[in-house]
């Protein structure tokens, strides 16, 4: 009786776990997102991967809302092999994880999946897994990967006493040529909008900001494709903004933080594709550790 009863038992588990088996698409091929219930998203829902960003674009018979966001969603897949776990968070929640993450809340729009990190310290202190190689080779085997854009600062300089220049560099590492919001076009203010600025730490932490008043988009939230200059292939161009209200800097080190913006707004999947590129969504964290004199 009690061998026919562990017999019973371990025929349950064993059934159990088929079904479980059963359950779950194939999770040995390409990039996936999983939960503890099985595959949520894989190679077959995805129209290509942006690697600078870490925005997945979707086909359109899936959607952020109605498939991923109630999923359970809580790690990343790369032929069959667990690259890392991912956490489900709200913007507005008091404890915030380290590591990589999902928004329960999004602006983006249904189309795409921000992989977003956060980190205690400074982007330099930690490795970001989401760069891993075996995702960006797991993206290529579907022809799924793209570089996206790459932005750099190149210099502050000093115009006067509470005046300061910041030159970055934009580069297009991908195939496609992309349109970015381009500060020239937009003016400062309005560019502003969409980005916190230049900021600045000296050796002893104190800060230093841009007093700068952004100015709102008319109709709020709305883009303009007037905004948007395009970057094509393997091109580089470098962009300039102006602050001539900016905290008094003595000369020095300093550590320099600046948000590269994408247009990210009110963007449909249709929006996408323009006749001059695709829209370049997302943004670029930029650190760089220099002296102004």
């Amino acid at each position: 009786m009690k061998t026919l009863t562990i017999c019973m038992v371990l025929c349950s588990l064993l059934a159990t776990a088929c079904e479980k088996a059963n359950t779950w698409p194939d999770v040995s091929e390409g990039f996936c997102l999983v939960s503890d219930d099985g595959v949520v998203l894989n190679h077959k829902d995805i129209e290509y991967y942006d690697f600078s960003t870490h925005m997945i674009y979707l086909k359109d018979h899936i959607s952020f809302t109605e498939d991923i966001l109630e999923s359970g969603v809580n790690a990343v897949y790369a032929e069959g092999e667990k690259i890392y776990d991912l956490a489900m968070m709200n913007p507005w929640d008091s404890y915030m994880p380290s590591g990589p993450l999902l928004w329960n809340w999004s602006y983006y729009g249904d189309f795409v999946v921000l992989i977003d990190l956060l980190h205690p310290g400074s982007p330099e202190d930690a490795a970001d897994p989401r760069e891993d190689i075996r995702v960006a080779k797991a993206l290529l085997r579907y022809e799924q990967f793209h570089h996206g854009l790459a932005c750099e600062i190149v210099e502050i300089r000093r115009v006067e006493a509470g005046h300061l220049e910041l030159e970055l560099e934009l580069r297009n590492e991908d195939v496609y040529p992309y349109l970015y919001p381009d500060p020239e076009k937009m003016g400062s203010a309005l560019y502003h909008y969409f980005t916190n600025g230049l900021s600045l730490r000296n050796a002893e932490d104190v800060y230093y900001y841009h007093e700068m008043v952004p100015e709102v988009p008319d109709p709020k939230g709305e883009w303009n494709p007037d905004w948007l200059s395009v970057i094509g292939s393997g091109a580089n161009v470098r962009l300039t903004s102006d602050y001539p209200h900016f905290n008094e800097v003595p000369p020095g080190e300093y550590t320099a933080w600046f948000r590269f913006p994408g247009e990210n707004y009110h963007l449909t999947r249709d929006d996408l594709v323009q006749e001059q590129g695709r829209i370049w969504m997302g943004y670029l964290n930029l650190e760089k550790t220099l002296t102004i004199d």
